[in-house]
């Protein structure tokens, strides 16, 4: 589920331009997402705003819960942060959205890029397992 995607997250870091490939990333969990099967749900009408951009959307339908997971990497594990377990993400129908480059930087690397409009409004979420 590799796709260029605005998200935006209630607890999202904003850590400024990006210099070099060997990133300085701000702590936090990773996330393994899945698409889940749900029934309809209500539109809902949202104003959003934060350092990557602002607007208004219309939230729609859940198009994934995601769960923190443990991940190793390149010789390193990185540990899964209780404070936020669970996200959910809504497809959204955004308004009027500007056209912005930047640059992110994971553990994978650095990427520059183009956003023009979110597809996502993700938030935490209280889940349950059976």
């Amino acid at each position: 589920m590799y796709k260029s995607v605005f998200m935006l997250f209630a607890s999202a870091a904003l850590f400024g331009a990006v210099s070099s490939a060997q990133a300085q990333v701000p702590p936090g969990n990773h996330y393994l997402c899945f698409q889940p099967k749900t029934g309809s749900q209500p539109v809902r009408k949202v104003a959003v705003s934060g350092p990557i951009g602002a607007g208004n959307l219309e939230a729609m339908q859940i198009v994934e819960i995601c769960g923190s997971v443990r991940k190793a990497y390149n010789g390193r594990t990185y540990p899964i942060d209780d404070r936020l377990p669970y996200i959910v993400c809504y497809a959204v129908k955004p308004g009027e959205f500007k056209l912005r480059k930047l640059v992110e930087a994971d553990q994978f690397g650095r990427n520059e890029m183009v956003i023009s409009e979110p597809n996502q409004l993700c938030m935490p979420a209280a889940v349950k397992l059976d």
